[in-house]
């Protein structure tokens, strides 16, 4: 049966998608999700197991809630001889404001709630600019900020309750 004509025409009602200025932001760690490797999309790399980071941006002013995700593999290591520490391994330093024992290994869960410094640079891909975080550091040790409210956080718990299909939604519309 035929849709009516009433509702037949559709518009897109999708605003134009703003990414994050570039510059460095202090971040709140919203929620960790684990993605197994089979529900990753596909790429020319081998599928990895990842968590997807969801952070949310303390700095005052019109930037303030404005969400990110960071993707991260699941492995965590400190590096080996002369090599790079893990994506993760890093990240949870930072959050942690301190170096981690990675034999000892972390429950990613202790890092929600916690805050940390990033640095956001643009990509082009498709003709379409992304906010990328290409660096993480923690906060300085007499650096005190303001954590998100109980209803910010109410919200971005939303988000994550709903199991949204993160690989479809552009994050910083959510805001």
């Amino acid at each position: 049966m035929p849709v009516p004509e009433n509702v037949a025409s559709v518009k897109s009602q999708a605003t134009e998608f703003k990414p994050l200025p570039q510059g460095v932001y202090e971040a709140q760690v919203v929620d960790i999700t684990f993605k197994a490797k089979e529900e990753a999309k596909p790429s020319q790399y081998a599928p990895k197991d990842k968590f997807w980071i969801l952070l949310g941006v303390l700095n005052e002013g019109e930037n303030r809630g404005r969400l990110l995700t960071h993707f991260v593999s699941t492995s965590f290591n400190a590096g080996f001889s002369k090599g790079q520490p893990s994506k993760l391994y890093e990240f949870a330093c930072a959050v942690m404001s301190q170096k981690l024992d990675d034999k000892a290994g972390i429950d990613v869960n202790t890092l929600i709630g916690g805050t940390l410094q990033i640095v956001v640079k643009h990509s082009e891909f498709n003709g379409k600019v992304y906010a990328n975080i290409v660096e993480v550091m923690s906060l300085a040790k007499d650096r005190v900020v303001k954590g998100f409210t109980e209803e910010e956080l109410a919200k971005y718990a939303k988000v994550s309750e709903d199991k949204l299909d993160l690989d479809s939604l552009d994050i910083e519309k959510l805001v």
